[in-house]
């Protein structure tokens, strides 16, 4: 938004989004570790099971944090570009 709409209040907004986008990832990723443990509470008795299904678990549980941070890249340069343009175009009206 802060690439079409360069202004100073679309900078905020723009940095408060995607401060959310990080908090829903990492919201995502805890939720998916908790399921995935108690998923694998019962396989006590199998543990080469059990650390293999973690493993893999956890691995999946990591795709929120995996997405935001292309999100944020891209977001995030499309903001930078932004607020460069804004400060090339009026210098005196920050």
């Amino acid at each position: 938004m802060h690439v079409a709409l360069a202004r100073k209040w679309s900078v905020i907004v723009t940095t408060i989004l995607l401060g959310l986008v990080v908090g829903v990832a990492v919201l995502g990723t805890m939720d998916g570790r908790h399921k995935v443990e108690n998923g694998a509470v019962g396989l006590d008795r199998e543990p080469e099971l059990k650390a293999q299904m973690l493993a893999q678990g956890y691995q999946e549980a990591m795709r929120p944090v995996q997405f935001a941070g292309i999100v944020i890249v891209l977001c995030g340069g499309l903001a930078v570009i932004g607020e460069l343009r804004r400060r090339k175009i009026s210098p005196a009206k920050r």
